[in-house]
């Protein structure tokens, strides 16, 4: 599994919400760190770079909130 980290629950609700979108499965834990999201490794390319994007969007505007 690849992990993603926030430490926003609505930017992390909005990565987990887009996920399914592009049919990836994603499961939701808490750590001391932060909020885990969890995708399958084993991605197309293309919808890899998409999540990967929309990740990188969703870290620039979690900066932008720090």
């Amino acid at each position: 599994m690849m992990e993603y980290i926030f430490f926003n629950d609505s930017i992390s609700r909005r990565f987990a919400e887009f996920a399914p979108v592009l049919c990836i499965p994603c499961q939701e834990r808490r750590d001391k760190m932060g909020l885990i999201i969890a995708v399958p490794e084993d991605l197309d390319d293309l919808v890899a770079n998409r999540l990967e994007t929309y990740y990188a969007h969703l870290l620039d505007e979690q900066a932008d909130m720090v």
